[in-house]
């Protein structure tokens, strides 16, 4: 009656009396219906809201206390964006009240949530990938059918993709492909299917996912990506020369920064180091390199060093050393790019000069095991003005 009246103050500690008394029947009652009213004026969090209810649950055994609390309990954890949690509660009451009216709302509550778990950025930050994945499994029926579903399994897919789950991201999305989906979305889960084949070492099969989804509707954007991944799938599977002739008629900064490595990998050093210096930009005074641009004057310099162009290396050394100091490439740009020495050796110098070649080759193996395992497939970048080569 106090409730009806909106004289809530009075009811609730009307509640707290049972709830603090010694009947266990009504101390879980009066416990319940506090909590609901609390719930109702929003008097209490989420959190604390959960963590009552989860212990009323051992408070008293009925079937109508028992659901009306598993009803409240679904509530916080929805209020929280805990989806996952409310999948598992929506599944218990509709496999404990099954005889109940109100149970047979529970599916479409259930396919509601699927879809804010999967496609709510917020909330399926806080699931972990693995739980994810598993949540995914176990409620496979709730998946929608058409693009809503394939738009939750790319979403989920990137995200087992961040943790290199890579073998499951790719089942995943190929199951996926086969759906029937709107061309657009047949577009983007072949792109994606494509570069999870690519990142987890499997050139050819990125190929064919490419090929499976060309007649899907691209954005030029996706056009482009596309022409890097199998560009870069084809230098992966041992095809460096249909790689770099799959782009010599585009001139963007991704495809010549691809192109690099074709020729990096091909140990075509020349025409490594001439697309090298398209992409890095002039240095402006007092202004420090990034970490990238100084990786990248430091791929020149090797590459250069490689070609054997003794003179341009040194223009380079002269025009970027000061830039390099405070880089974390400085010590290796400072021994790359040391003038070679001509004419006899000096027998005292000769241990100095093996332990540079050393540290060099054990460097250069490293980049080129770096080189192979960057898939740089970002948006296009625009090429930044050719630094200068001591001219």
């Amino acid at each position: 009656w106090q409730e009806y009246l909106g004289m809530y103050t009075p009811a609730i500690k009307m509640m707290e009396k049972l709830e603090n008394g010694t009947d266990y029947k009504y101390h879980a009652f009066g416990g319940l219906e506090k909590l609901r009213m609390e719930a109702h004026l929003k008097r209490a969090n989420p959190k604390n809201r959960v963590k009552t209810a989860q212990e009323l649950m051992y408070a008293w055994r009925d079937g109508d206390f028992e659901y009306n609390l598993m009803t409240q309990l679904v509530a916080a954890f929805e209020e929280e964006k805990d989806y996952a949690q409310v999948l598992y509660l929506l599944k218990d009451m509709q496999s404990r009240y099954h005889d109940r009216d109100e149970v047979r709302d529970i599916p479409k509550m259930m396919e509601e949530v699927f879809r804010k778990l999967y496609l709510d950025e917020e909330s399926g930050d806080r699931l972990p990938p693995v739980k994810a994945i598993a949540v995914y499994d176990e409620f496979r029926d709730l998946i929608p059918k058409g693009d809503k579903g394939v738009q939750i399994a790319r979403t989920l897919a990137d995200r087992l993709t961040a943790i290199d789950l890579l073998d499951k991201a790719a089942e995943l999305l190929e199951t996926h492909s086969r759906d029937k989906i709107s061309d657009r979305e047949k577009g983007l889960v072949g792109t994606r299917l494509a570069l999870v084949r690519l990142l987890n070492r499997q050139p050819d099969k990125a190929i064919k996912a490419l090929d499976d989804s060309e007649q899907a509707y691209l954005t030029p954007h996706m056009r482009a990506q596309r022409l890097y991944i199998r560009a870069k799938a084809l230098k992966d599977s041992g095809k460096p020369d249909k790689a770099a002739k799959l782009l010599e008629k585009d001139d963007s900064y991704e495809s010549r920064i691809l192109r690099a490595e074709i020729y990096w990998d091909a140990k075509e050093w020349g025409k490594a180091a001439d697309i090298f210096r398209t992409l890095i930009k002039r240095p402006t005074p007092n202004v420090p390199l990034t970490e990238q641009e100084a990786r990248g004057v430091l791929d020149w310099a090797t590459a250069l060093r490689l070609a054997g162009r003794a003179k341009v290396l040194v223009r380079l050394r002269e025009n970027f050393l000061s830039y390099m100091k405070d880089t974390p490439y400085a010590e290796p740009f400072d021994f790359i790019t040391q003038p070679v020495k001509q004419g006899l050796l000096d027998y005292k110098t000769v241990p100095a000069e093996v332990g540079m070649a050393e540290r060099f080759n054990s460097f250069f193996k490293q980049r080129v095991e770096q080189l192979k395992n960057e898939t740089r497939l970002s948006e296009p970048l625009s090429a930044p003005e050719p630094a200068p080569d001591g001219n």
